[in-house]
């Protein structure tokens, strides 16, 4: 009883970015919570983050990866659209548009406005889906810990797709997901939780991200539980720690053509 109570008095905030897995997270959470609030940020400016990711890794690669999300995604996302359907019913997860009431919309998460909306909902626990990197001032505005699912293992694969370069790198042991602490950086706070997502010979680089979302709602479930139990906490991992982004069209066709990984 003193648990049930306590899980049911832990105000859980969601900081999360537009798009269907946050939709599929916000749903599912509220399945098992009363959730105090969902603070919701506005579209990222595609052409400042090419702009941005130019910066760091070159205009080069950066136009590669341009190709292969304009080229080959699409194709995946048209020729997966059973499979999609499938583990988003075998999973029971909800990629429908979130009902208004309860969400608070800012036009980025790092906004003086999201400081206070935070504030002003005082959570025990926030969970992240799918923002901008949160600046420190965020992090630090509330004393309770931010937590996040990272389609991949950390630190390994920090970034994006990690179930994917896992593949990729003949890595199958690593494909997985991760439920962390978020800190200043990226991917890099303390591990609460990790598993293996296994995948079938259907699935793609466009339906990891989903078979990864459904098993860490699974793990971020039991964290939030742990959490209302008082026996919450993160650790370090020793590992080799690199961060990922999007293959690029000759880094996808040649994997694809060598190894197989779709």
């Amino acid at each position: 009883p003193n648990a049930s109570r306590a899980m049911a008095e832990q105000r859980i905030v969601v900081l999360a970015g537009p798009g269907a897995p946050s939709n599929i997270l916000v749903h599912s959470l509220r399945s098992h919570f009363q959730l105090a609030g969902v603070i919701m940020e506005g579209p990222q400016d595609k052409w400042q983050l090419l702009k941005r990711r130019a910066a760091r890794i070159g205009w080069m690669k950066t136009t590669g990866q341009v190709f292969f999300l304009l080229a080959v995604v699409p194709i995946l996302k048209w020729t997966s659209a059973k499979r999609r359907n499938e583990i988003l019913r075998s999973h029971g997860l909800n990629e429908g548009a979130l009902p208004e009431t309860g969400v608070t919309h800012v036009m980025s998460v790092n906004d003086d406005s999201t400081i206070a909306a935070l504030q002003g909902l005082r959570p025990d626990v926030v969970v992240v889906s799918g923002t901008r990197v949160i600046r420190h001032q965020l992090l630090s505005a509330v004393d309770v810990p931010f937590l996040n699912i990272h389609a991949g293992i950390t630190p390994r694969y920090r970034g994006i797709h990690g179930l994917y370069w896992a593949l990729m790198n003949d890595d199958a042991a690593n494909a997985g997901v991760t439920v962390h602490l978020v800190d200043k950086g990226i991917d890099t706070g303390g591990v609460i939780a990790q598993a293996h997502v296994p995948h079938a010979p259907a699935d793609n680089f466009t339906t990891y991200p989903l078979l990864q979302l459904a098993k860490g709602i699974e793990l971020l479930t039991a964290a939030l539980h742990d959490h209302a139990d008082g026996k919450f906490n993160g650790h370090r991992r020793e590992m080799d720690s690199r961060l990922w982004h999007h293959p690029t069209l000759l880094q996808y066709l040649t994997g694809r053509w060598r190894k197989g990984v779709k």
